[in-house]
């Protein structure tokens, strides 16, 4: 066992002791416990106010205009961007997380911390990823907390690792891990494929802090395939809904109308599958081989993906522009310009 995996695992053993020992002076009330913390941090997050989109989103996210999303409750949050903060802010408005009155202020100045690094110059990214204060206070967050089995579906859509608000990797590793364990779905993002930072980060400088390169604390290579092979998953079809889920989309080929263009690879005769048929032929250990693939609205409109005669509605988060035009296709990214005016929807809830 290298380094990295003995720290991953005694500090999963510290968090379980933490979700016990921890839960003094937490929040109580299984019922009303999301919608408590959520107050606070609203409350912090104003003083002084600090109304972003960027946030709104996940405090009360849209319902979504799918017609056929009738069957349960779900919650789904697009591109993080990286971010401990928001990955963990849309855990406690899911119910899977429970924080201590002192430690939801420290995630609240967290929150201001990614949002004020978003939209600027590089300096202020490599800053924010090298902050040894922001690093021991993710750690803190992520042993502090309690986990609990959320009572909708809880659905991330990628780039939570090796992005440019990563700090503590580790971290964030375990928080995705106890979520996942607690039965949160990540889908695999174009960041998320950027683990080998011998090849990533001999880059150019724009790269190195698009992709967490300048993190105080990064996991090792076998921890990330360690994560792509137990907690992520490529793509996934929620068959209650009828709903497709990608990271980067899918879309029919321009030149071969036959094959399936996925960021994992081309499907062949994809118009004799099902959706599901898809979904597992994308989950069938396909390494990600197009990081910048991004079909557009219109292009993935057009699909006739079916599931049991029931045509699929998409959930992507790799593109900028969102649009709620098209029930078909919703595009879930957190981040697009660098002013609030340009922060798209970046969470959906699906309600019976």
């Amino acid at each position: 066992m290298n380094k990295n995996s003995m720290m991953l695992l005694l500090l999963m053993v510290a968090a379980l002791v933490g979700c016990n020992a921890g839960s003094n002076g937490a929040i109580s009330g299984s019922n009303n416990n999301s919608d408590q913390q959520i107050t606070i941090l609203k409350q912090c997050l104003n003083q002084p106010p600090l109304e972003s989109t960027f946030y709104q989103a996940i405090f009360n996210p849209p319902s979504a205009k799918i017609p056929h999303a009738i069957n349960r409750d779900t919650f789904a949050f697009g591109d993080m961007d990286g971010g401990f903060a928001r990955t963990m802010l849309a855990g406690i408005r899911a119910g899977m997380i429970t924080l201590k009155e002192s430690d939801l202020n420290t995630l609240c100045s967290m929150l201001r911390q990614e949002r004020m690094a978003l939209g600027t110059e590089s300096a202020a990214f490599i800053q924010f990823q090298e902050s040894i204060a922001i690093n021991q206070q993710q750690q803190e967050l992520v042993n502090n907390a309690s986990y609990s089995a959320p009572a909708s579906q809880v659905i991330y859509i990628g780039d939570i690792l090796h992005d440019r608000l990563n700090n503590n990797q580790l971290a964030l590793a375990l928080l995705l891990k106890k979520l996942h364990q607690y039965g949160a779905i990540f889908i695999y993002g174009n960041h998320d494929s950027y683990s080998d930072t011998q090849i990533v980060c001999n880059a150019d400088k724009w790269w190195k802090y698009e992709r967490g390169c300048y993190a105080a604390t990064q996991i090792s290579e076998s921890m990330a395939n360690d994560l792509r092979q137990t907690v992520y998953i490529n793509a996934y079809l929620d068959d209650q809904n009828y709903i497709f889920y990608s990271h980067n989309g899918v879309a029919e080929s321009e030149t071969r109308p036959e094959y399936l263009i996925t960021a994992f690879g081309e499907i062949a005769n994809y118009k004799n599958l099902d959706a599901k048929s898809i979904v597992e032929i994308m989950n069938n250990g396909q390494p990600l081989r197009q990081t910048s693939f991004r079909p557009s609205e219109s292009a993935m409109a057009q699909l006739n993906l079916y599931h049991n005669q029931q045509k699929v509605s998409i959930i992507h988060g790799h593109n900028g522009i969102f649009d709620y035009s098209n029930p078909q296709v919703i595009n879930l990214n957190a981040r697009y310009g660098s002013s609030d005016s340009d922060f798209t929807t970046a969470a959906i809830q699906l309600k019976k």
